[in-house]
Formats: structure tokens, sequence, C-alpha cells
């Protein structure tokens, strides 16, 4: 665990400090290591960092591949795109960070692995192979995620396949349809990871002229009775729609 007096300690260091905090820190303090690499999330792009990040990506342990990828998620510099790459058959936790820097930076050789993964075993990875595969705007990806709809039967799966078909759209009432259809799913959803998953879809597809919709379904939900999670959560993603102005 980490005190609240060195939490306060790191989170307010710069790149040169956290780099030398993490040099020094104990490798079997996980949560230390997890808490500076986030902190250098901001500092990404710089080489040093980055390097040192890149060396995580190659940790002996899950959470910190993952965790150092996620924090290189804004950093599109060959290396990195290089590193995400190699690391697309690696732990479950790892290839989501991976797929999501890949279609952050729109890198179309990563379309063959996402239609790939729309068949994997784990429904989280069909989730996230289908949101970033929504991000190419190919006629071709979009029929490929129309036509697994059919056959998709998870539901954070399905959820992210009407993200990706409605990523593309521009017709106002054609969004309000795959937006309700995200909410039906939300409403069905009965584990909170589910429910927060899928509650940020509609978060990330509240364009001003659905933001009702999205904001009825957080009602229904709430209104029946959730976890803290889940009801901080929405509270969350309503600030942030509203923040939208």
């Amino acid at each position: 665990m980490i005190s609240q007096k060195e939490f306060d300690r790191i989170i307010q260091m710069d790149a040169r400090h956290l780099l030398r905090e993490i040099k020094k820190t104990d490798q079997a303090n996980l949560n230390k290591q997890i808490l500076i690499i986030n902190m250098l999330a901001k500092f990404s792009k710089g080489k040093t960092v980055q390097k040192n990040l890149l060396k995580f990506t190659d940790s002996q342990e899950t959470i910190l591949r993952a965790t150092a990828f996620d924090a290189l998620l804004v950093n599109g510099h060959k290396e990195v795109i290089n590193a995400a790459f190699r690391h697309l058959n690696d732990e479950i936790d790892v290839v989501i960070r991976c797929i999501e820097l890949l279609g952050y930076h729109e890198k179309r050789k990563v379309i063959p692995y996402l239609i790939k993964f729309l068949d994997d075993d784990e429904p989280v990875i069909r989730f996230y192979a289908a949101i970033n595969l929504g991000l190419f705007p190919d006629e071709a990806d979009q029929k490929i995620l129309r036509n697994r709809m059919k056959t998709e039967n998870d539901l954070l799966a399905l959820a992210g396949i009407y993200f990706g078909i409605n990523y593309q759209i521009v017709d106002e009432q054609e969004n309000n349809y795959w937006v309700t259809k995200m909410g039906k799913l939300l409403m069905q959803a009965k584990d909170d990871e589910d429910q927060c998953a899928i509650a940020d879809l509609l978060a990330d597809s509240a364009y001003p002229h659905v933001r009702e919709t999205v904001f009825n379904f957080y009602r229904q939900l709430t209104s029946r009775g959730v976890s803290k999670e889940v009801s901080i959560n929405i509270i969350e993603n309503t600030k942030l729609i509203n923040s939208r102005g």
C-alpha cells in the first residue's frame, strides 16, 4: 500500500524526479510502480520517459506491461507503435491497451488484427476490437461489424459493435437509433464492469441531438438501484457530457 503522504509526494513530481523515484523503487512494490508509471503518462512523448516506459512494456508483470502501454497512449512514435504490434498476442489486459493505442493513432495495419479479434474467445477483446475497428471509415470494415452483429451473443461485445457502427454515422436519426440500442444493453447489463463500460460508450456517443436519450438511460439505470461504483461512473459521465456545452 502507498501512504497518503507518499501518494501526495509522487503526484507532484516532474518527469526527472519520477524517473529517479521509479529506479529506486523495490520491484516488489507494484502499487508504487503503477502510480509512477501513470504519472509519467503526461511526459510520455519525451525520449527519456519513452525509453523507460518501453522497458516496462517488457516487464514480467502483466499489470506493469499494461500500465506502461496505457501511459504511452498518446505517443505515436515508431518505437511505441512497433512495441504495441509485438504485444498483440500478450495477456488480455496488455492486448486491450495495445488495441487502444493502435486505434488511437489510426494505424491501418492493425485492421486485420482487429477483424481477427472479433472472433476471440474473450468478450472484452471483441468489445475493444469492435470499438477500434469503428474508428476506421472503410465501408468494408463497417460491413464486417454489421455482419458480426448478427452472430454476436455477448452483451458487452455487442455494445462495442453498436458503438463501432455508430461512430461513422452522421445522420441524427440513425445516431439516435444506435444510441438507443446501446442504452437497452445498458439496462440489460447485470455486471458492474459491463454497466460502467457501456455507460462510458454512451457518454462518448452523447452528441447534442442524442444527449437527452443518454440521460434518460442513465436515469432509468440509477432509479432501479446500482452499486456505488456504477453510481459514481454515471455521475462522472453526466458531468463530462454537460461540460461539452
